[in-house]
Order: structure tokens, then C-alpha cells, then sequence
């Protein structure tokens, strides 16, 4: 399951309401905004990924860098742009420890969120009388009851990820963009859902199983796309290489000269 993709009904009311604020007409857009994004990661991840850590590092870089410009006396704007360019050619630079950071959260969440299932075991409403819990309430159940195992899970998850990103770089590249397009997809879709039927986004997030299946099922679509693309994509530079490498020499080139004794 995508771990963006917010689950908790109170969480995602107070974004809607947040963001609604400024209008149906520019939470629209927005949302509409973001579910293009979305699809592009998730077709065409593999290819922008450089351009998406470019277009998140940018403005990060421009708030940290004002932030120390501030404490340190400088020129704000001068200090928003050094931190912005710097921080930019940083992630491009390093995309592939980025990805494979990003990775090891997302695997490591993954596994704390079921190791935390697990510990729960029979802790249901019907076993608790009077219990009427919420998200933030199994979680601190489920980390009460096996915080040792929810740690151990998500640390060893982690380091997992983070090793497979560094040395399948690609295929990194590949899910985490699936993850993250399938997520910011599905989020927009269910905003749009909820202005025009409120009732059916209420009876969707009434069932997180359902909601985590749908956002896996897109998911493995990205994947399967993207890993086609990159197998042909592969292909076509080995044909080509292939095809350099049988072109007959240029006779218009005078021969190399023998190295004199």
C-alpha cells in the first residue's frame, strides 16, 4: 500500500476543509493538478524522476535557505537561492541514494504498519465493550502491545529497502514513482468523488481493506508499465550499440600511422 496515500477519514476531512477554504473552483484545479502529476509518475516515472526530484527540491531549497540566510544575517533572497540551486543539484547528483531512501521508508512503513496488525490480534471492538476506536487509537494499542516487534520490523524493512535501492537502482526508481503516482492518483480521484458524491467517498473510506487493495492494484499497473517500457527501452540501445558496432570504417580516413622504433 502506498503509505501517502492518507488513510484516516479525520486526517483526510481536515485537508479537504483546509484546502476548501479557498474555493470548489481552486480545489478543483488543484486536485486535478495533482492527479496529472500523479499519472505521469506512474506511467512515466522512470523517465522524470530527475525532474521530480528537481521541481521538490527547488522550493525546499528556498525555505531552508531563507531560514539560514535569517539567522546568519544574509540577503533572504540571496540566501533562497543559493539553498534552492544548491539543494537541487544535490538531488540530481545523488538521485539514486534519494530513491533508495525513500524506499527503505516506504518498506519500512510497510512492515511496521503489518507488524503493528499483527500485534493487535484480538483487540476489536467486539472483544472491547464500549470501545469505539479510531486509527490513532489501534496504533497506540498495536505499538503498546509489540513496540519491540513494530521497531524491529520496520528498522530491518528499512535497511532492506535502502540496500535494494542502492543496487537496483532502476527497478527502485520504478515502484517508488508507482507508489508515489498510484498514491497522489487515487487521492485525487477521491477528492473529486467527494464534491459530487459524498455519500460513495464516505462508503470508501468506511473500508481502508478496500481503499489498499484499489491503491496496490494501480500501483502494480505503474510497475507493469514502466518495466515494459524500460525492457524495450533497453533493447533498442543494445540494437543500437550492436548496429555501431558493425558499421563498416570510414575509407575516407587516412590509416593510423605505425609508432616508429
Amino acid at each position: 500500500m502506498p503509505t501517502t496515500m492518507p488513510t484516516d477519514p479525520e486526517s483526510l476531512k481536515a485537508l479537504l476543509e483546509s484546502i476548501a477554504a479557498m474555493g470548489t473552483a481552486a480545489l478543483v484545479l488543484i486536485t486535478i493538478g495533482a492527479g496529472l502529476v500523479g499519472l505521469a509518475l506512474l506511467l512515466w516515472g522512470r523517465v522524470l524522476h530527475r525532474a521530480v526530484l528537481a521541481l521538490i527540491a527547488f522550493p525546499m531549497g528556498m525555505g531552508l535557505g531563507a531560514i539560514l540566510a535569517a539567522r546568519i544575517d544574509l540577503n533572504v533572497w540571496l540566501g533562497a537561492l543559493t539553498g534552492a540551486i544548491t539543494l537541487t543539484i544535490l538531488v540530481i547528483v545523488l538521485a539514486r541514494v534519494v530513491w533508495a531512501l525513500l524506499a527503505g521508508l516506504w518498506l519500512g512503513a510497510l512492515a511496521a504498519m503489518i507488524a503493528g496488525i499483527l500485534c493487535l490480534g484480538d483487540i476489536t471492538p467486539a472483544t472491547q465493550p464500549g470501545w469505539n476506536p479510531t486509527y490513532q487509537s489501534l496504533a497506540q494499542a498495536a505499538w503498546d502491545t509489540g513496540n519491540l516487534a513494530i521497531t524491529a520490523a520496520g528498522a530491518g524493512a528499512g535497511v532492506a529497502g535502502l540496500i535494494l535501492g542502492l543496487f537496483l537502482p532502476r527497478a527502485t526508481v520504478i515502484a517508488v514513482t508507482s507508489m508515489l503516482g498510484a498514491s497522489l492518483l487515487f487521492n485525487a480521484v477521491l477528492t473529486l468523488t467527494g464534491l459530487w458524491a459524498p455519500t460513495f467517498q464516505a462508503r470508501m473510506m468506511a473500508n481502508p481493506l478496500l481503499m489498499m487493495g484499489i491503491g496496490a492494484g494501480v500501483m502494480l499497473l505503474g510497475v507493469i508499465h514502466q518495466s515494459i517500457g524500460e525492457v524495450r527501452a533497453r533493447r533498442a540501445r543494445a540494437v543500437a550499440d550492436e548496429d555501431e558496432d558493425e558499421a563498416p570504417a570510414d575509407i575516407r580516413k587516412p590509416p593510423p600511422r605505425r609508432a616508429r622504433g
